[in-house]
């Protein structure tokens, strides 16, 4: 059996590994934001409403609980090095 980093990858995303893993764009959290406030939607139901998206429901649960906890989705300013 090959080794999952040493097969080439044709497809945006991998579900195997890392390769081409991206976080939420901006509008994905924007969308996100805005429908998790009125409807207080789950990560699963966000992905039953979005199937073409290929969320990862771990990433969304983080996400969803950073709006519960702060009320955004933005990141924290860095230390400014």
């Amino acid at each position: 059996m090959v080794p999952l980093y040493l097969v080439k990858h044709n497809d945006a995303v991998c579900r195997h590994c890392s390769v081409g893993k991206m976080g939420f764009s901006n509008k994905d959290k924007v969308l996100i934001k805005s429908l998790f406030e009125p409807k207080g939607q789950n990560a699963h139901q966000f992905m039953k409403e979005f199937p073409n998206k290929d969320w990862n429901k771990s990433s969304l649960n983080q996400l969803l609980k950073k709006l519960r906890d702060t009320g955004t989705v933005n990141r924290w300013p860095g230390s400014g090095r």
